[in-house]
């Protein structure tokens, strides 16, 4: 958007607009902490990715507690590959999950197909990092209706960091979850 008097023109200002499909849903069998609700359930499932920035708003984030998410799609569908994103930012106490494991269900309940994935150790390094895992399903057949994941929380803060000696547990922060 611009705007004009005479010959006289503003600098462009843009947004980015972010459309999602209204028939999917997500449950959460976890809670989330409310200063990092990034907008509150959907904002899993809402296209908008978070910055190396955990105060950005954009991420979701939970402590002492696994992730247990369920996206219900709406309609069955073709499901090719899922990307999901988490931050790190050990500073902070946020720490990638240990592992994450996603389930997939066709239109009748049934369990169709499980992945697990480890995810990198988060590391000593004093860094913020995005990690988008994608996992590719392309020997499912079936039309996939719900999407169930989990993410192991690290846990218990690892001796080497500053807030082990304050019994401190790590945070999980998740963006979004891209199924296509």
């Amino acid at each position: 958007m611009i705007a004009r008097d005479g010959d006289k023109k503003s600098p462009v200002v843009t947004t980015a607009f972010y459309k999602y499909d209204k028939n999917m849903t997500v449950t959460l069998g976890h809670s989330y902490a409310n200063e990092y609700s990034a907008g509150g359930n959907d904002a899993l499932i809402d296209g908008m990715r978070g910055t190396e920035d955990f105060r950005s708003g954009a991420w979701q984030g939970t402590q002492n507690e696994d992730l247990d998410v369920t996206i219900d799609l709406g309609n069955p569908r073709t499901v090719n590959n899922v990307i999901v994103g988490f931050l790190k930012d050990q500073r902070s106490w946020i720490f990638w999950p240990r592992t994450i494991t996603f389930e997939f269900y066709n239109e009748n309940g049934k369990l169709v197909k499980v992945i697990n994935r480890d995810l990198p150790e988060t590391g000593k390094d004093e860094v913020s990092k995005v990690f988008r895992p994608r996992l590719e399903t392309p020997d499912i057949n079936d039309k996939i209706k719900f999407i169930k994941m989990k993410a192991t929380t690290y846990g218990k803060l690892p001796e080497w960091h500053l807030g082990h000696p304050f019994d401190g547990t790590s945070w999980i922060f998740i963006d979004e979850i891209n199924v296509n």
